[in-house]
Protein backbone atom coordinates (compact mmCIF):
# COMPACT_ATOMS: atom_id res chain seq x y z
CA UNK A 1 0.00 0.00 0.00
CA UNK A 2 2.87 2.42 0.80
CA UNK A 3 4.28 1.87 -2.71
CA UNK A 4 0.86 2.60 -4.22
CA UNK A 5 0.43 5.74 -2.09
CA UNK A 6 3.74 7.12 -3.37
CA UNK A 7 2.34 7.00 -6.92
CA UNK A 8 -0.55 9.32 -6.02
CA UNK A 9 -0.28 13.09 -6.54
CA UNK A 10 0.84 14.99 -3.42
CA UNK A 11 -1.90 15.68 -0.89
CA UNK A 12 -2.45 19.42 -0.99
CA UNK A 13 -2.88 21.07 2.43
CA UNK A 14 -4.15 24.65 2.11
CA UNK A 15 -3.82 27.29 4.82
CA UNK A 16 -4.58 30.97 5.30
CA UNK A 17 -3.32 33.15 8.13
CA UNK A 18 -0.33 33.92 10.32
CA UNK A 19 1.93 31.74 12.43
CA UNK A 20 -0.88 30.44 14.66
CA UNK A 21 -2.85 29.16 11.65
CA UNK A 22 0.33 27.76 10.12
CA UNK A 23 1.04 25.74 13.27
CA UNK A 24 -2.40 24.15 12.99
CA UNK A 25 -1.62 23.28 9.36
CA UNK A 26 1.75 21.84 10.43
CA UNK A 27 0.05 19.74 13.11
CA UNK A 28 -2.30 18.41 10.44
CA UNK A 29 0.67 17.51 8.21
CA UNK A 30 2.24 15.49 11.04
CA UNK A 31 -1.09 13.76 11.72
CA UNK A 32 -1.54 12.89 8.03
CA UNK A 33 2.00 11.51 7.85
CA UNK A 34 1.25 9.25 10.82
CA UNK A 35 -1.84 7.86 9.13
CA UNK A 36 -0.41 7.58 5.60
CA UNK A 37 3.34 6.95 5.82
CA UNK A 38 4.98 7.69 2.49
CA UNK A 39 2.19 9.95 1.23
CA UNK A 40 3.70 13.08 -0.25
CA UNK A 41 2.35 16.37 1.11
CA UNK A 42 2.35 19.74 -0.61
CA UNK A 43 1.45 22.77 1.53
CA UNK A 44 -0.37 25.55 -0.32
CA UNK A 45 0.23 28.88 1.42
CA UNK A 46 -2.34 31.57 0.61
CA UNK A 47 -1.41 35.22 1.17
CA UNK A 48 -5.07 36.33 1.26
CA UNK A 49 -6.51 37.96 4.37
CA UNK A 50 -7.27 41.32 5.90
CA UNK A 51 -3.53 41.92 5.51
CA UNK A 52 -1.04 40.01 3.35
CA UNK A 53 0.16 36.83 5.06
CA UNK A 54 3.68 35.48 4.69
CA UNK A 55 5.03 31.95 5.23
CA UNK A 56 6.62 31.82 8.69
CA UNK A 57 6.73 28.11 9.52
CA UNK A 58 9.34 25.96 7.74
CA UNK A 59 7.14 23.12 6.49
CA UNK A 60 10.20 21.65 4.75
CA UNK A 61 11.38 20.49 8.20
CA UNK A 62 8.42 18.13 8.18
CA UNK A 63 9.30 16.82 4.72
CA UNK A 64 6.54 18.75 2.95
CA UNK A 65 6.80 20.79 -0.24
CA UNK A 66 5.58 24.40 -0.08
CA UNK A 67 3.89 26.47 -2.78
CA UNK A 68 2.83 30.07 -2.19
CA UNK A 69 -0.32 31.42 -3.85
CA UNK A 70 -0.43 35.21 -4.24
CA UNK A 71 -4.15 35.77 -3.77
CA UNK A 72 -4.03 38.78 -1.44
CA UNK A 73 -5.99 41.72 -2.80
CA UNK A 74 -6.13 45.22 -1.42
CA UNK A 75 -9.73 45.97 -0.49
CA UNK A 76 -11.24 48.68 -2.62
CA UNK A 77 -14.71 50.11 -3.13
CA UNK A 78 -15.93 48.28 -6.20
CA UNK A 79 -18.53 49.82 -8.50
CA UNK A 80 -21.88 48.03 -8.22
CA UNK A 81 -22.98 46.19 -11.35
CA UNK A 82 -26.70 46.15 -12.05
CA UNK A 83 -26.72 44.28 -15.32
CA UNK A 84 -29.19 41.38 -14.89
CA UNK A 85 -27.49 39.16 -17.47
CA UNK A 86 -24.18 39.55 -15.66
CA UNK A 87 -25.75 38.80 -12.26
CA UNK A 88 -27.55 35.75 -13.68
CA UNK A 89 -24.30 34.36 -15.08
CA UNK A 90 -22.62 34.82 -11.70
CA UNK A 91 -25.47 32.94 -9.99
CA UNK A 92 -25.24 30.07 -12.49
CA UNK A 93 -21.50 29.78 -11.91
CA UNK A 94 -22.09 29.78 -8.15
CA UNK A 95 -24.62 26.94 -8.38
CA UNK A 96 -22.37 24.87 -10.65
CA UNK A 97 -19.39 25.50 -8.40
CA UNK A 98 -21.26 24.48 -5.24
CA UNK A 99 -22.60 21.35 -6.96
CA UNK A 100 -19.13 20.34 -8.12
CA UNK A 101 -17.67 21.01 -4.68
CA UNK A 102 -20.35 18.87 -3.02
CA UNK A 103 -19.53 16.03 -5.42
CA UNK A 104 -15.81 16.31 -4.67
CA UNK A 105 -16.48 16.23 -0.92
CA UNK A 106 -18.78 13.22 -1.31
CA UNK A 107 -16.02 11.36 -3.14
CA UNK A 108 -13.51 12.44 -0.42
CA UNK A 109 -11.30 14.09 -3.05
CA UNK A 110 -11.58 17.44 -1.25
CA UNK A 111 -12.20 17.57 2.49
CA UNK A 112 -12.31 20.05 5.36
CA UNK A 113 -10.73 18.16 8.28
CA UNK A 114 -11.40 20.61 11.11
CA UNK A 115 -12.51 17.96 13.61
CA UNK A 116 -11.50 14.39 14.45
CA UNK A 117 -14.63 13.06 12.73
CA UNK A 118 -13.89 14.91 9.49
CA UNK A 119 -10.22 13.88 9.66
CA UNK A 120 -11.30 10.23 9.73
CA UNK A 121 -12.93 10.81 6.33
CA UNK A 122 -9.53 11.29 4.66
CA UNK A 123 -8.75 8.45 2.25
CA UNK A 124 -5.51 7.53 0.53
CA UNK A 125 -6.97 8.94 -2.70
CA UNK A 126 -7.88 12.34 -1.16
CA UNK A 127 -6.27 15.16 -3.13
CA UNK A 128 -6.89 18.36 -1.17
CA UNK A 129 -7.54 19.54 2.39
CA UNK A 130 -8.92 23.02 3.05
CA UNK A 131 -9.85 24.22 6.52
CA UNK A 132 -8.65 25.77 9.77
CA UNK A 133 -7.73 22.38 11.38
CA UNK A 134 -8.24 23.74 14.90
CA UNK A 135 -10.23 21.04 16.70
CA UNK A 136 -8.15 17.99 15.87
CA UNK A 137 -7.04 15.85 18.80
CA UNK A 138 -3.72 16.93 20.28
CA UNK A 139 -1.23 14.18 21.07
CA UNK A 140 1.97 14.72 23.05
CA UNK A 141 4.23 12.97 20.51
CA UNK A 142 2.93 15.19 17.68
CA UNK A 143 3.27 18.34 19.79
CA UNK A 144 6.86 17.37 20.63
CA UNK A 145 7.66 16.86 16.93
CA UNK A 146 6.16 20.25 16.15
CA UNK A 147 7.94 21.97 19.03
CA UNK A 148 11.33 20.58 17.95
CA UNK A 149 10.84 22.10 14.49
CA UNK A 150 10.43 25.64 15.88
CA UNK A 151 13.34 28.11 15.77
CA UNK A 152 13.12 28.90 19.49
CA UNK A 153 15.89 29.62 21.97
CA UNK A 154 15.30 26.67 24.26
CA UNK A 155 18.21 27.76 26.47
CA UNK A 156 16.54 31.06 27.35
CA UNK A 157 18.35 32.44 30.46
CA UNK A 158 16.20 32.52 33.59
CA UNK A 159 16.90 36.22 34.15
CA UNK A 160 15.23 36.96 30.81
CA UNK A 161 12.03 35.09 31.67
CA UNK A 162 9.10 37.28 32.65
CA UNK A 163 7.00 36.48 35.70
CA UNK A 164 3.90 37.20 33.60
CA UNK A 165 3.31 37.62 29.88
CA UNK A 166 -0.06 38.79 28.55
CA UNK A 167 -0.55 38.20 24.84
CA UNK A 168 -3.25 40.62 23.71
CA UNK A 169 -4.43 40.14 20.16
CA UNK A 170 -5.64 43.35 18.53
CA UNK A 171 -4.44 43.67 14.93
CA UNK A 172 -7.22 43.07 12.41
CA UNK A 173 -9.78 42.71 15.23
CA UNK A 174 -9.77 46.49 15.45
CA UNK A 175 -11.02 46.62 11.84
CA UNK A 176 -13.44 43.69 11.63
CA UNK A 177 -17.15 44.17 12.35
CA UNK A 178 -17.90 40.53 13.27
CA UNK A 179 -14.96 39.96 15.65
CA UNK A 180 -13.61 42.03 18.51
CA UNK A 181 -10.69 41.95 20.96
CA UNK A 182 -11.26 40.41 24.39
CA UNK A 183 -12.78 43.02 26.69
CA UNK A 184 -10.23 44.76 28.92
CA UNK A 185 -12.38 44.17 32.03
CA UNK A 186 -12.29 40.39 31.45
CA UNK A 187 -8.50 40.38 31.35
CA UNK A 188 -8.17 42.64 34.38
CA UNK A 189 -10.67 40.51 36.27
CA UNK A 190 -8.46 37.52 35.61
CA UNK A 191 -5.45 39.39 36.95
CA UNK A 192 -7.32 40.33 40.13
CA UNK A 193 -8.63 36.83 40.70
CA UNK A 194 -5.65 34.58 40.01
CA UNK A 195 -2.37 36.50 39.82
CA UNK A 196 -1.10 38.05 43.03
CA UNK A 197 2.40 39.21 42.07
CA UNK A 198 3.36 41.04 38.88
CA UNK A 199 6.96 42.04 39.32
CA UNK A 200 8.15 41.80 35.72
CA UNK A 201 4.98 41.64 33.66
CA UNK A 202 4.91 42.53 29.96
CA UNK A 203 1.98 42.91 27.58
CA UNK A 204 2.73 41.71 24.05
CA UNK A 205 0.56 42.53 21.05
CA UNK A 206 0.52 42.26 17.28
CA UNK A 207 -0.35 45.96 16.97
CA UNK A 208 1.86 49.03 17.16
CA UNK A 209 2.56 50.16 20.72
CA UNK A 210 0.74 53.45 20.06
CA UNK A 211 -2.42 51.56 19.03
CA UNK A 212 -2.19 49.27 22.08
CA UNK A 213 -1.79 52.23 24.42
CA UNK A 214 -4.83 53.89 22.84
CA UNK A 215 -6.89 50.71 23.25
CA UNK A 216 -5.88 50.40 26.92
CA UNK A 217 -6.30 54.07 27.79
CA UNK A 218 -9.34 53.42 30.02
CA UNK A 219 -7.94 50.33 31.73
CA UNK A 220 -6.84 50.35 35.38
CA UNK A 221 -3.91 47.94 35.52
CA UNK A 222 -3.06 46.97 31.95
CA UNK A 223 -2.12 50.49 30.86
CA UNK A 224 0.60 50.53 33.54
CA UNK A 225 2.36 47.40 32.21
CA UNK A 226 5.36 47.34 29.90
CA UNK A 227 4.14 47.18 26.29
CA UNK A 228 6.06 45.45 23.51
CA UNK A 229 5.61 44.25 19.94
CA UNK A 230 7.82 41.48 18.54
CA UNK A 231 7.92 39.23 15.52
CA UNK A 232 5.75 36.09 15.99
CA UNK A 233 8.46 33.61 17.06
CA UNK A 234 9.90 35.99 19.66
CA UNK A 235 6.37 36.53 20.99
CA UNK A 236 5.69 32.78 21.08
CA UNK A 237 8.98 32.16 22.89
CA UNK A 238 8.23 34.77 25.56
CA UNK A 239 4.74 33.32 26.13
CA UNK A 240 5.97 29.72 26.42
CA UNK A 241 8.83 30.37 28.81
CA UNK A 242 7.18 32.90 31.13
CA UNK A 243 6.29 31.73 34.64
CA UNK A 244 2.67 32.75 34.15
CA UNK A 245 0.91 33.30 30.85
CA UNK A 246 -2.41 34.88 29.98
CA UNK A 247 -3.61 34.58 26.40
CA UNK A 248 -6.48 36.15 24.50
CA UNK A 249 -8.44 35.13 21.40
CA UNK A 250 -5.41 34.50 19.18
CA UNK A 251 -4.28 31.18 17.73
CA UNK A 252 -0.75 32.11 18.79
CA UNK A 253 -1.98 32.42 22.40
CA UNK A 254 -3.54 28.98 22.10
CA UNK A 255 -0.35 27.43 20.75
CA UNK A 256 1.69 29.00 23.53
CA UNK A 257 -0.66 27.34 26.04
CA UNK A 258 -0.46 24.02 24.14
CA UNK A 259 3.33 23.98 24.18
CA UNK A 260 3.46 25.12 27.81
CA UNK A 261 1.28 22.17 28.84
CA UNK A 262 2.55 19.34 26.63
CA UNK A 263 6.25 20.25 26.78
CA UNK A 264 6.65 21.82 30.23
CA UNK A 265 3.50 20.84 32.16
CA UNK A 266 2.66 24.51 32.85
CA UNK A 267 -0.92 25.79 32.97
CA UNK A 268 -2.05 29.01 31.33
CA UNK A 269 -4.95 31.46 31.51
CA UNK A 270 -7.16 31.35 28.42
CA UNK A 271 -10.54 32.82 27.40
CA UNK A 272 -13.52 30.46 27.54
CA UNK A 273 -13.77 30.71 23.74
CA UNK A 274 -10.90 28.20 23.65
CA UNK A 275 -12.35 25.83 26.27
CA UNK A 276 -12.84 23.11 23.61
CA UNK A 277 -9.07 22.49 23.73
CA UNK A 278 -9.59 20.95 27.19
CA UNK A 279 -10.83 17.83 25.37
CA UNK A 280 -7.16 17.11 24.57
CA UNK A 281 -6.25 17.10 28.24
CA UNK A 282 -4.81 20.60 28.52
CA UNK A 283 -5.28 22.07 31.97
CA UNK A 284 -5.97 25.79 31.92
CA UNK A 285 -7.69 28.44 33.99
CA UNK A 286 -10.55 29.88 31.97
CA UNK A 287 -11.84 33.42 32.14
Amino acid sequence: MNKIIKLFPPLRVHFWGGLGSQLFAAHLVIKVQERFPGRRVRVIAHTAGVSRRAIEFKFEKLGAQVVQIEDYKVRTNLRRVNDNAFLNSIEIKRILSSTLLAALKWSCLILKPDTEESFDSIRFWTLSLRGHYTKLELKQSRIQTLYKSLPLNVQSPSDQVNSLVIHYRLGDLLELSNKHPIDVLRVEGCLDGFISTIDSAVLLSDSAIEDVALFLRNSNRLKTLELATHEPYTTLEACIYSYQFLGTNAKLSLWAAIFRWFIFGKTSYLPVEFSWVANSGIQSKWY
